[in-house]
């Protein structure tokens, strides 16, 4: 999945909430900035299709159309394949994150928890709910949410630096400094947890 990461808080600060990680590229099934997009198990499992390969190339379309700020373009798309797939994880993330830059964050969260029904242990989609929340200023039930993730899977280094980010704008400094700790001792490179610590 391509998971959300790392602008410093400074930077984002400068922002638009509305506009947040706006300037996000995603690669398919690789880590990003904020976002992770692959697939789950469920997409495996829709009656006779393998999800993939049935569209595969109308995926990584998707996924480019999406890197080129043609948000509109893929919702009215994502939309129509849903209609198709109504248990693809893949294209409800998809449509959560689009959903998010198009500042519909009502509807962005929607998509995350239809997602969360299908398939409730799929740490990365608590993750990109958490970073719509927190857009919101939920930042509470952002932390949650990562928190979930965090349950289903303790090495998420992602989790761990989003909760910090979250815990730092409540004002919880010591607890982000933990979170950003162990978002480092899962992943020593991760040059945003790093940044975010040395500027506390």
């Amino acid at each position: 999945w391509l998971l959300a990461r790392k602008e410093p808080l400074a930077a984002l600060k400068k922002l638009p909430r509305s506009l947040l990680r706006s300037k996000m590229k995603f690669k398919v099934y690789q880590k990003s900035s904020t976002e992770f997009f692959e697939s789950s198990e469920n997409d495996l499992k829709i009656p006779n299709v393998d999800f993939h390969k049935t569209i595969g190339d109308q995926w990584k379309s998707l996924i480019n159309t999406y890197n080129q700020g043609q948000h509109t373009e893929v919702l009215n798309q994502t939309k129509a394949l849903i209609k198709q797939y109504p248990q693809s994880i893949s294209l409800l993330n998809l449509q959560g994150a689009v959903l998010r830059m198009l500042g519909q964050l009502d509807l962005s969260v929607d998509a995350y928890k239809k997602a969360l029904i299908i398939n409730p242990s799929f740490a990365p989609l608590y993750i990109n709910l958490g970073v719509s929340l927190k857009i919101q200023g939920k930042r509470h039930e952002a932390i949650e949410a990562y928190e979930k993730a965090i349950t289903l899977d303790k090495n998420y280094a992602e989790a761990h630096y989003n909760k910090g980010i979250a815990l730092q704008e409540q004002g919880n400094l010591k607890e982000a400094i933990q979170a950003y700790n162990m978002a480092l001792s899962i992943e020593p490179d991760h040059a945003s947890a790093s940044h975010m610590l040395s500027s506390l």
